[in-house]
């Protein structure tokens, strides 16, 4: 399960995510690599979730295709991202458990960020028309509003943690998106849910590696007034890591080992109280 974070406005993006690439369905540990690719040519992030190699794959095709800015990859999403399918299933032998490109971007047409899905496979994404989550067929491109929790975390974990949750029909504000999207891959990290089709009900962790928080920023152009390019806006971005966790590569990930990272919230109230560890049983004579 990769952790996928995102607050857009309209002149800033930010971004948090894992760093774990692990087999199923026990949750061994593969390799450490970032969920998220830069991508300044285009002013956007790609992500991935689901299959490895599936962000990389669609960038290498939207290069080869001549996609010259963001509203020209979201234009070719769906295509590029049956071309990125195709290669993969060559790559693996015909084996795919599927993925979703998470799009961050800045459009030019509409002169803010934006955050964009594409699934290989039939699943729940948003409906701007219908303002809600909606079934959608593979290869559909969906926006997703504002704030995009890719999971949602539990919500007694994100208490715990002192993340505040969107609750529907509530209002809800984010007073720091950079701290609230670290969070929100942190309180993936606990999340032990059961893996879809798993007989034997086994859980498993595939959050871990390290957070990352990337940001994304529209600023004015330095060009003097008159010179060309002088009132075109400049996309800044930049990408670092904030914390790590101990995974060994080649072992299960332990999502309670290592520490909580200095930027931790306090519990929120309705946190549940932590629960006293059981004494050892004495041994039998």
């Amino acid at each position: 399960m990769t952790a996928l974070a995102i607050v857009t406005s309209d002149d800033a993006a930010w971004i948090g995510s894992d760093g774990a690439s692990y087999t199923e369905p026990e949750g061994t540990l593969r390799q450490v690599v970032p969920k998220v690719i830069l991508c300044p040519e285009w002013e956007c992030v790609i992500g991935s979730r689901g299959m490895g190699g599936s962000a990389e794959a669609f960038r290498a095709a939207a290069q080869w295709s001549g996609v010259a800015d963001f509203d020209g990859l979201l234009a070719r999403a769906a295509d590029l991202a049956r071309e990125a399918d195709d290669g993969l299933l060559v790559l693996h032998r015909g084996r795919s458990v599927h993925f979703t490109v998470v799009l961050v971007g800045y459009s030019r047409a509409r002169r803010r960020f934006e955050t964009h899905t594409v699934r290989t496979r039939l699943g729940l994404a948003w409906s701007q028309d219908e303002g809600r989550t909606v079934e959608v067929p593979p290869f559909t491109v969906s926006e997703v509003p504002g704030l995009a929790l890719l999971p949602v975390p539990p919500a007694s974990t994100a208490a715990m943690i002192g993340l505040r949750l969107p609750v529907a029909g509530e209002p809800f504000s984010i007073a720091n998106p950079e701290h609230f999207v670290q969070l929100a891959v942190l309180g993936c990290r606990f999340d032990e849910g059961h893996r879809d089709g798993d007989p034997d009900g086994r859980r498993f962790i595939g959050v871990g590696g390290f957070v990352q928080l990337t940001r994304l920023v529209c600023h004015p152009s330095p060009a003097p007034e008159g010179y060309p390019g002088a009132d075109r806006h400049v996309i800044v971005m930049d990408s670092q890591i904030t914390h790590r966790w101990p995974d060994v590569i080649g072992e299960p990930i332990q999502a309670m080992s290592g520490c909580l990272p200095y930027w931790t919230g306090e519990p929120l109230p309705e946190a549940p109280a932590p629960q006293p560890e059981e004494a050892p049983a004495e041994a039998a004579e």
